[in-house]
């Protein structure tokens, strides 16, 4: 096409390159990567060993506690950067981008890979145990969803925690029938407890742990698997809502830890619940180790997201804060995240027996 000659009878010459635009949007994202790759770095390099810690070194752990949380939404969130960078041609905004994107993603590929869903579930065998936990949320879980449950995956065992009087209202009707054996913390806040089994208690159940710094119940109970007692506890730990709450969850995280792998007889063999805290955090890494695994990370499929599962939150990558630790000498053989039943957090179910 001819193009219209100048005033002066030339032609306009052709830019060489098409003018950038969205240069607020550039700036955003560049400062997104640079706070991404921060992220990462405190994520993956600040160390706790949930020692006793108070001012500012509380403060960075708090702050790598949470970067560890939320390191596959910085992940994600880059994701978007590259795509932006590809659109607008700025190719060294996209490769600082994709350095925390791979990083983070790298890692958890075999599980986001995964070709298939777990198959459907069966019933535990004789030699299995199956613990379904349940975070009612103050007793606002459907119970027609915990009868669905109960009757898809027929625990042994259920361990509920936000055990209030209202749930006790809602859930002892359900299944009490199916599970005679009761133990329990009736508490109005968000740490009543209940253990749940249709096989009988091999002792009187624990309901505190022998730790002089933990108020909360974490409820221990024992049955028999293949003619031998396994010890299973309730576990819920406080949310780190604040640092005074923190610094309680990894108090109660480092003494609950340190009695599961003492020579005390009664130390549990299998810990369930809602540990507030996802698997890579300093808290679970209390756990796991010399012989102690978590049992998603072992059997699971894909990442496991247990919470938020209501509200608005819940279209967006959600975080497995309900978890399953596993001792020496237990196999896993199945774990799964159920499906939603009302509550914020989804309920989880791990199948486990001794082994040889």
């Amino acid at each position: 096409m001819l193009k219209r000659p100048s005033a002066s009878g030339t032609a306009p010459s052709l830019s060489p390159q098409r003018k950038r635009r969205w240069p607020l949007v550039a700036l955003l994202s560049w400062c997104a990567a640079g706070g991404a790759i921060v992220h990462v770095l405190l994520a993956l390099l600040w160390r706790d060993d949930l020692a006793e810690a108070s001012g500012a070194m509380l403060v960075g752990h708090y702050f790598a506690f949470m970067a560890r949380v939320f390191l596959f939404h910085a992940g994600v969130a880059m994701l978007l950067v590259i795509a932006f960078a590809m659109l607008t041609r700025r190719v060294r905004l996209g490769i600082v981008a994709a350095m925390p994107a791979l990083v983070v993603g790298v890692p958890l590929a075999p599980s986001l890979l995964q070709g298939s869903a777990p198959p459907p579930a069966q019933a535990a065998s004789s030699d299995e145990l199956c613990i379904l936990s349940i975070n009612t949320m103050y007793g606002q879980a459907d119970p027609d969803g915990v009868d669905r449950l109960v009757k898809v995956h027929r625990p042994d065992v259920i361990v509920i925690q936000e055990w209030t009087m209202a749930a006790r209202r809602s859930y002892l009707p359900v299944l009490e029938g199916e599970y005679p054996h009761l133990s329990e913390v009736v508490r109005e806040d968000a740490f009543g407890q209940a253990v749940l089994s249709r096989r009988a208690f091999t002792e009187p159940p624990r309901l505190y742990p022998p730790l002089a710094n933990m108020r909360e119940p974490q409820i221990t109970a024992g049955v028999l698997v293949a003619g031998r007692p396994m010890r299973v506890t309730n576990t819920h730990l406080l949310p780190p809502i604040g640092l005074r709450y923190f610094a309680d969850q990894r108090a109660g995280a480092r003494s609950l830890a340190a009695w599961a792998r003492s020579s005390d007889a009664s130390r549990p063999h299998v810990l369930i619940g809602d540990f507030n805290a996802p698997p890579g955090t300093a808290i679970l890494n209390a756990f796991v180790g010399d012989g102690w695994s978590e049992a998603h990370d072992t059997t699971g499929f894909a990442r496991g997201s247990t919470w938020p599962s209501v509200g608005v939150l819940r279209h967006l990558p959600g975080i497995r804060l309900d978890n399953a630790v596993i001792g020496p000498g237990v196999i896993v053989t199945d774990a799964r995240v159920c499906e939603s039943i009302g509550s914020d957090h989804r309920p989880i179910v791990v199948r486990v027996r001794w082994a040889e």
